[in-house]
């Protein structure tokens, strides 16, 4: 049996689990903060460690010595009260932020629950687009990701004969899905009255889809608001360049 296919072992799972609670942790804002004040404070006492550790013979001696040292009651307090504010500050954080999320979550969109709607639509996968699969190196998408991609399409509505590869999937493959779940609905075409158009109709998305697309985007950005914050950071540099 190959390296690569082995099962993993439930050491390397905690290993792994551990190491990802590590990184989670450090790229949380007010987790980094904490650690940050923490240092902050550790650092002074660690120097002060160290010089004293310069100043002796020996590493007993060096012991010895800062067993010895007395630490006023007043910087024990100090140290234990920022550590309880941050702690509690980080708390009220996560407590709105859970809350926000959950909200979101279990508002109704029709005849689901925006959370059951949203897992659905991630594990439902179709056939990609035929010119989306030479980019992306895949032959389905699930239809959240395809929801995000033709959603300026189905705002303006999709007829039968919307122009080139897109129109034809867009009307006859990805369309009917998303219908199905209340996302998109049939509408009379505005060319109706034409000979070839007659008691034709488009695909546009419904009240209920924008409301759902609207709080996922919401979500989205919620969860990961260190990330466009960054990228408004980027754009704004790169404006203040320009000027």
């Amino acid at each position: 049996m190959e390296e690569k296919d082995k099962p993993i072992t439930k050491e390397e799972a905690f290993s792994a689990k551990a190491k990802n609670l590590f990184f989670k942790a450090w790229n949380d804002s007010v987790i980094s903060q904490l650690i940050a004040t923490a240092l902050l404070i550790l650092v002074p006492i660690l120097l002060t460690a160290l010089f004293q550790f310069l100043e002796v013979n020996s590493i007993s001696e060096f012991f010895l010595t800062l067993l010895s040292i007395k630490i006023k009651l007043s910087m024990l307090l100090l140290f234990s009260i920022l550590l309880l504010t941050g702690y509690f500050i980080y708390l009220r954080y996560q407590k709105k932020k859970t809350k926000t999320i959950k909200n979101i979550l279990r508002t109704k969109v029709g005849n689901y629950r925006v959370g059951d709607l949203n897992n659905i639509l991630v594990t439902t996968y179709i056939e990609a687009p035929v010119n989306v699969k030479p980019v992306l190196g895949v032959d389905q998408l699930d239809l959240l990701t395809l929801l995000r991609i033709f959603i300026p399409a189905f705002s303006t509505g999709v007829s039968h004969d919307h122009p080139g590869l897109d129109g034809f999937y867009m009307y006859y493959k990805l369309g009917p899905k998303l219908i199905s779940y209340g996302i998109c609905k049939l509408v009379p075409s505005l060319d109706n009255d034409s000979p070839s158009n007659i008691n034709s109709y488009d695909i546009i998305i419904s009240d209920d889809g924008l409301k759902f697309f609207a709080l996922i985007e919401s979500l989205d950005r919620i969860e990961n608001k260190e990330h466009y914050d960054n990228q408004f950071n980027e754009m704004k540099k790169k404006a203040e360049k320009i000027k």
